[in-house]
């Protein structure tokens, strides 16, 4: 499934991964949310905001059962893929649900990660904007200055002069792909390139 994901071929892995967490036999917690979140994943990459909520939702549910996969990478990745999916809705409510979502990624993803990785700090990034979106500057402040300070630590900032516009600026460029969890058993990150 994760295969026909990543080659984009959304309809097969979308197949693949509702037998995966449909299957009636005893499949692992940690099973069935890989394969919600998959299907997660799929409804996102097509627009179907409603579906891939409920998909998030029920890859949250499983990891929340499961003793290892209440702090892993896996349900800081459906958390935050949550908050990406609610970011869209023109409801206050969802709103908030996106905000806690995004702060239930930073929780887990500073707990497994540590405070200086890049992810955190690219979940601190999007926390910032909806603060800002919300007019709670503070808050954003704080978010963005983190960020920042966690950005120059691990090198991924620009240089001050960009030649292109003839000024100095500061821009962000996060490498997803290269950041890695402490623990090798944390390997499931195929979603992180869904965000």
């Amino acid at each position: 499934a994760d295969a026909h994901l990543r080659r984009k071929n959304y309809d097969e892995a979308l197949v693949k991964y509702e037998v995966i967490s449909q299957t009636p036999t005893n499949i692992s917690h940690e099973v069935r949310a890989r394969a919600c979140h998959g299907i997660g994943v799929v409804h996102m990459r097509k627009h179907e905001v409603g579906l891939s909520r409920l998909a998030f939702e029920s890859s949250i549910k499983h990891l929340s059962l499961s003793d290892s996969g209440r702090c892993s990478l896996n349900i800081a990745e459906s958390y935050y893929c949550l908050g990406l999916v609610l970011r869209t809705s023109c409801r206050e409510a969802d709103k908030d649900v996106c905000l806690r979502s995004f702060l239930s990624a930073l929780e887990v993803r500073r707990y497994v990660l540590g405070c200086d990785n890049l992810l955190v700090a690219e979940t601190l990034t999007i926390i910032g904007t909806m603060h800002l979106e919300r007019n709670e500057q503070v808050e954003a402040y704080q978010a963005f200055s983190e960020a920042k300070r966690i950005e120059i630590l691990n090198g991924r900032m620009q240089t001050p002069f960009d030649p292109r516009i003839g000024k100095k600026s500061f821009s962000c460029s996060p490498r997803r792909r290269s950041i890695a969890a402490r623990d090798s058993n944390d390997s499931w990150m195929f979603a992180a390139s869904a965000a």
